[in-house]
């Protein structure tokens, strides 16, 4: 299996004036990010659009925060790619740390958190169509003139996690003649890769829904814990 990219997204109650703790944020960073890119925007306007942004150092991953949530993105490259328990420290790290700045500068509590991870299946030699016919059942392996396959499911654990499966077949092409965005010329652009990707989205969103009250900033390491293991769980059934 190989790991692309990791997204971590934690929602609280409006913290208004969240562009005012960016040098206290850089601060409690600077080990892993660089100089944060604040924007200029009003505190009255759109609560979710991004306040202060960080890169790291050699541009991995990015954090964001706005006045509802804050947000790690992680893109994977090297032995990243193929290793899940690089992948997980990597990311733990850093939650952890964005779990210390949050509780700095005054969130004690959220509404919830999720991870999602997009990663492509091994499928050998095999052709996507084949594999995923196989992969999905007997349903469309009826089918013969198949493209393109997507399918996702929505599972509750626990009664307080949703867990959010995503299977697809995807092509890459490289364009080599015109260039319309949003449109793809085929007779101009050459096949570089295809496969089987999964995208698994793990939130305790389901929780919140039905209870309607925030959790205490002391209970994430337990939450986010369960959700890595969940993770894990779920991998594992598309091992080859």
């Amino acid at each position: 299996m190989e790991f692309v990219q990791a997204q971590f997204s934690l929602k609280y109650e409006p913290h208004m004036k969240i562009r005012r703790n960016a040098n206290q944020i850089e601060d409690l960073l600077k080990e892993h990010y660089g100089v944060p890119q604040v924007m200029p925007i009003p505190d009255d306007f759109a609560a979710e659009a991004p306040r202060v942004v960080f890169t790291s150092h050699k541009a991995h991953s990015q954090i964001s925060f706005s006045q509802i949530s804050v947000d790690l993105t992680v893109n994977f490259d090297g032995e990243y790619r193929n290793n899940f328990e690089l992948t997980k420290s990597y990311i733990q790290k850093r939650v952890y740390l964005l779990k210390q700045v949050l509780n700095d500068i005054g969130i004690k509590e959220y509404y919830f958190f999720g991870l999602t991870y997009n990663a492509r299946l091994d499928i050998g030699k095999d052709k996507p169509l084949e594999y995923i016919k196989t992969l999905l059942g007997d349903n469309l392996s009826k089918e013969e003139n198949l493209y393109e396959v997507l399918q996702r499911v929505a599972l509750v654990e626990e009664k307080k996690f949703f867990v959010n499966q995503q299977v697809s077949t995807f092509r890459e092409y490289q364009n080599s003649g015109k260039n319309i965005p949003n449109l793809l010329d085929f007779s101009n652009s050459k096949l570089i890769s295809e496969g089987v990707s999964i995208s698994l989205d793990i939130n305790n969103r389901y929780s919140f829904l039905y209870k309607g009250t925030n959790t205490k900033m002391q209970e994430f390491d337990v939450e986010f814990e369960k959700i890595y293991s969940l993770m894990e769980q779920n991998f594992k059934k598309w091992e080859r």
